[in-house]
């Protein structure tokens, strides 16, 4: 009724002077996304953000007023450019188009098949996906709660799925550099390059050269070292990742298969011999 009623009898009364952009991020909550806008709306006047929280996702609206639509249209979209450099990977989408819909295009145009395996999460992934049409890229799913399902029909290891105390470790690094430095290594000569991001503790963020001469450790700028830029393995991951590594809690692999490490497989295996050690324990978890 509103729409063949109400909106054409008021469309005409209102003036025709706002645009909006409607911008689809995942991964970062409302305060986080707030804090990386922040002065959007003084560097360009006339726009006002708006954020829209619908779990998992958080719209961002560029809504701007001007003295005419396309006016407004132009500075909304400028603004909107500003937002999606700030919010970089957490940016997904555009307009209208949903999570679901967007990564099941992004699997299809690789050519890719998925099949799914889920526990507590009800088939929730499964249910999202096939939202939309999806049976030239999903092969299927399993939802398992019970440890002999995911036993049986996954081939997890007893080992992986039974947890106890001794399997918690919580540490955080407030301090990378000199954390990288006082950190013990095994008896190598070597150079990795650490882009280290750390969203609580800005001052950790940036690039690490760990450079290894005999298992000594030495921190220089990107640009110095033996071989060239391009050349030397490269590891980009979250200050939680680095912790990981750090107290060898997890392996390059299992982090980069989490989505919390990015590198290739030279670098993966130079970070597996660099970090090295025993895996680490507490008596008590609290």
């Amino acid at each position: 009724m509103f729409t063949e009623q109400v909106l054409p009898r008021v469309r005409p009364t209102a003036p025709n002077n706002a645009f909006q952009v409607r911008l689809r991020t995942y991964g970062m909550g409302e305060s986080s996304i707030g804090q990386a806008l922040e002065g959007i709306e003084a560097a360009h006047p006339g726009v006002v953000l708006g954020y829209r929280v619908h779990y998992p996702e958080v719209d961002v609206k560029v809504h701007a007023r001007a003295a005419s639509q396309a006016l407004a249209r132009d500075l909304a979209v400028r603004a909107a450019e500003d937002v999606k450099a700030r919010l970089g990977d957490a940016l997904y989408g555009q307009g209208d188009e949903s999570f679901p819909e967007i990564v099941g295009r992004a699997v299809r145009g690789r050519g890719w098949r998925l099949a799914l395996a889920e526990s507590c999460t009800g088939g929730l992934i499964a249910h999202l996906l096939t939202s939309y049409p999806a049976s030239d890229y999903l092969v299927g799913g399993a939802v398992t709660y019970a440890n002999s399902a995911k036993s049986r029909l996954l081939g997890v290891s007893e080992r992986v799925i039974q947890s106890n105390v001794e399997d918690y470790w919580m540490l955080r690094l407030v301090d990378v550099r000199a954390a990288l430095l006082a950190r013990g290594y095994p008896p190598l000569d070597a150079e990795l390059e650490l882009d280290v991001g750390d969203e609580l503790l800005p001052e950790n963020s940036g690039r690490y050269l760990l450079a290894l001469a005999r298992g000594a450790a030495r921190i220089s700028a990107p640009g110095e070292g033996t071989p060239s830029a391009a050349s030397r393995p490269q590891v980009r991951l979250s200050v939680g990742a680095l912790a990981a590594l750090y107290t060898g809690f997890a392996t390059p692999w299992q982090l980069a298969t989490a989505g919390r490490l990015q590198a290739t497989e030279d670098a993966l295996a130079l970070l597996a011999h660099i970090f090295a050690g025993p895996a680490p324990g507490l008596p008590d978890f609290f």
